[in-house]
């Protein structure tokens, strides 16, 4: 064997032994966890079985999204459940303890269907998000972007944004 069939046969080899587990460290087992249903609330346990499941979606969302999305301008749940709440007797109450419970992408929801409901009211609950630089997931159309709750509470009170969120634009 040459001298540069032996350097090959000494790379191969080495590089195979940094692959292999070490002989004092256990492989580690995949384990299955099951999808983590958030727990209800107990304001939640109150409302009807089918505004039950949006309103936990817009208590958990991590996503604030328009109207439409992606490329087909598809409408998303959390839109469908803003909508379904909104036909609710009890839509003014639900938004408000929304804005008490939810992520901060679920009270950008709340204050839209607020907004829709009675825009003095939106106004006023407004106030601290007007001056939040925290940053919040969203998707508009095709864009996906982190944008400041501030910037995403002033599309809101210009009142497009909820109209379109609710359908009635």
């Amino acid at each position: 064997m040459n001298r540069y069939g032996f350097s090959v046969l000494i790379l191969c080899g080495a590089s195979l032994a940094a692959c292999s587990p070490l002989p004092f460290m256990a492989a580690p087992t995949p384990t299955w966890a099951a999808p983590r249903i958030p727990t209800p609330s107990v304001f939640e346990t109150t409302l009807a079985p089918e505004i039950q499941e949006a309103y936990r979606l817009l208590r958990t969302t991590g996503t604030f999204s328009d109207s439409g999305v992606g490329v087909a301008a598809a409408m998303p749940d959390t839109v469908k459940a803003l909508r379904l709440i909104l036909q609710d007797s009890a839509a003014e109450k639900i938004f408000q303890q929304l804005l008490a419970e939810a992520t901060l992408e679920g009270q950008l929801y709340a204050l839209a269907g607020l907004y829709v409901i009675n825009p003095e009211s939106a106004r006023v609950a407004a106030k601290p998000y007007q001056s939040s630089e925290q940053m919040v997931q969203t998707q508009f159309g095709c864009v996906n972007a982190r944008m400041p709750v501030s910037e995403v509470t002033q599309q809101i009170l210009e009142g497009t944004l909820p109209r379109a969120l609710a359908g009635t634009e």
